[in-house]
C-alpha cells in the first residue's frame, strides 16, 4: 500500500462470520445486579478475515441484553490487538447489569466500528445469575440504599436571605417563588454551625451561604461568613458584582471566603437587562468586578474566584464574546460557562428556556437525601437547593436538632420514595436530575 493510498475494509461476509466464535469462559457465571462488571471470553478467528485494532476498522467486543422480547445494545470493549486468521484471544468484556434483577440473558457480539455488527458469528447465549446488590449509601442507584443514614448530617447551603434586587429570567424565584421573604438570624446560624462542628463532619466539602436570594443584601453576611470560616468550614458564596461597592467588597474579603462564584451575564447593558432584569447595570458590574479582583489579591489572595455565565440561548453570543476577556483577567481567576438549571422542573417559564432537556434515568439515581440538606432563612430544612418554595419540608432547626431531621420521618419517607423508584412528591417528581 503506497503512502497516498487508502485501505478500504469491507464488512466480513456472512460465511466468513460463521467461522468466528465468541464464547464465555466462565461456567454458570454469577454476578451482582445493578453493577458494571466483566465477563471472561474467548475470541477465536478461523475465518480468512482480520479483526483490526486500528483506525482501519477497529473491532469491539460487545453484547446485547435480551429481556422480555426487548433487545438492548451494551457496552463496547476494544480488542487489545489485531486478530488475524487462525488465531484466538482470551479477553474480558465489560458488562453493564444496571436495571437487571435475578438473571441476565446476554448475546455476545463483535462490532466492526462504522462498518457493521457481526451478527452471524458463533456466540452461544449466556445466562448470568444475579445476586442482589449490596445495600450501601454510596450505591449508584437509590433502590440499593438504606432508609437510615449512618453518615453525620451535612448542610450543602444556608439561605441567608431570599430577598434579591434582580429579576433573572432563568431563576425560578423571579416568577414562581410565593413564600415570604426574610433574613436568617445569626443566632440560628451559629446554633446550626455549632451542631455541625460537634458531629465531626467533613469540613473540606463546600458549604455555600446563598439560596434563592442575594446574600450581600443581608446586613450581617460577613459575620456569618467569618464565623463558619473560623470553625474551619470550606465556605463559599455566589454573588452578583453589581453589589460590590467598595464597602461591601472590603467586608466580604475581610471575612476570608474560601470560594466565590461571581455571576455576570451578557456583554453589554442591553443583554444584561434581558437576562438579569436591571437597566444600565452591565458596565457598572464589570467595573466593580475588576476592582474587586484587584482588591482581592491584596486582602484575601487565597480566595478562589470563578466568574460564571449561564450557558443558554440568551447568553451564547455573550459567552463567545466575553470568554477570552474573563479567562485572561487574572491567572488566579477561572471562567465557567455554567450548565443551565431547571431547578425542580416545575417552573414553566424556566423550562421554556431550555431546548435540550436531559433524559431521565430509568432508575432513580439522585443521591441528595443521603448526602446533605438545605437550610432556608427561617430555619426550615429542605432536601436540596432546587426547592424554591419549600415544597418538601424535612424539619425546623428552630425546634429540632440536625440529627432528628437527618433521619427523621420526613427524610425517611423521601428516601423510601427514591428506593421504590416511584417518586410522586411535588418537589422531586418533575426534576431532570432524579
Amino acid at each position: 500500500m503506497t503512502a497516498n493510498s487508502i485501505e478500504i475494509v469491507s464488512p466480513i461476509s456472512k460465511h466468513q462470520q460463521q467461522l468466528i466464535s465468541l464464547t464465555c469462559n466462565e461456567l454458570n457465571p454469577i454476578k451482582t445486579s445493578d453493577s458494571i462488571t466483566t465477563l471472561k471470553v474467548c475470541l477465536e478467528n478461523k475465518s480468512e478475515a482480520t479483526l483490526y485494532n486500528s483506525s482501519i476498522s477497529k473491532a469491539f467486543l460487545s453484547y446485547k441484553i435480551i429481556e422480555d422480547n426487548f433487545v438492548t445494545e451494551g457496552l463496547r470493549t476494544p480488542i487489545s490487538q489485531d486478530i488475524p486468521s487462525n488465531s484466538k484471544l482470551e479477553a474480558e468484556i465489560s458488562i453493564n447489569l444496571t436495571n437487571l434483577h435475578d438473571k441476565a440473558q446476554v448475546q455476545l457480539c463483535i462490532v466492526q466500528e462504522k462498518i457493521a455488527w457481526l451478527n452471524h458469528i458463533h456466540a452461544p447465549l449466556v445466562t448470568i445469575k444475579l445476586n442482589p446488590a449490596k445495600v450501601s449509601e454510596s450505591a449508584p442507584l437509590a433502590r440499593n440504599r438504606p432508609k437510615l443514614s449512618k453518615r453525620p448530617p451535612m448542610i450543602f447551603n444556608f439561605e441567608l436571605t431570599n430577598k434579591c434586587p434582580f429579576s433573572c429570567i432563568m431563576c425560578a424565584r423571579t416568577n414562581n417563588m410565593t413564600r415570604p421573604e426574610g433574613l436568617m438570624s445569626f443566632e440560628l446560624f451559629r446554633k446550626i454551625i455549632d451542631q455541625l462542628d460537634s458531629h465531626s463532619v467533613d469540613k473540606t466539602k463546600p458549604m455555600w451561604l446563598h439560596g434563592f436570594g442575594e446574600s450581600l443584601v443581608h446586613p450581617e453576611f460577613d459575620v456569618f461568613m467569618k464565623y463558619a470560616s473560623q470553625k474551619g468550614f470550606n465556605v463559599g458564596l455566589s454573588i452578583n458584582p453589581l453589589l460590590l461597592t467598595k464597602k461591601i467588597a472590603n467586608r466580604l474579603l475581610l471575612s476570608q471566603p474560601q470560594h466565590l462564584y461571581i455571576a455576570i451575564d451578557g456583554h453589554d447593558n442591553e443583554s444584561f437587562e434581558k437576562i438579569r432584569g436591571i437597566k444600565n447595570a452591565y458596565d457598572k458590574s464589570v467595573e466593580r468586578l475588576e476592582n474587586f479582583i484587584s482588591l482581592k489579591n491584596d486582602i484575601s489572595p487565597n480566595t478562589k474566584i470563578d466568574i460564571v455565565m449561564i450557558d443558554f440561548d440568551l447568553n451564547h453570543n455573550s459567552i463567545s464574546s466575553m470568554k477570552e476577556k474573563w479567562e485572561s483577567i487574572d491567572k488566579r481567576v477561572n471562567f465557567i460557562a455554567k450548565a443551565f438549571t431547571t431547578w425542580d422542573g416545575n417552573a414553566s417559564d424556566v423550562m421554556a428556556l431550555k431546548k435540550n432537556r436531559r433524559v431521565k434515568s430509568k432508575s432513580i439515581t439522585c443521591i441528595e437525601p443521603w448526602k446533605d440538606m438545605t437550610v432556608n432563612w427561617d430555619g426550615k430544612v429542605t432536601p436540596c437547593c432546587f426547592d424554591y418554595n419549600k415544597k418538601y419540608i424535612l424539619g425546623d432547626l428552630n425546634t429540632q436538632s440536625l440529627s432528628e431531621i437527618w433521619n427523621g420521618p420526613s427524610m425517611q419517607a423521601l428516601r423510601a420514595e427514591m428506593i421504590s423508584d416511584k417518586v410522586t412528591n411535588p418537589l422531586c417528581k418533575n426534576c431532570e436530575h432524579l
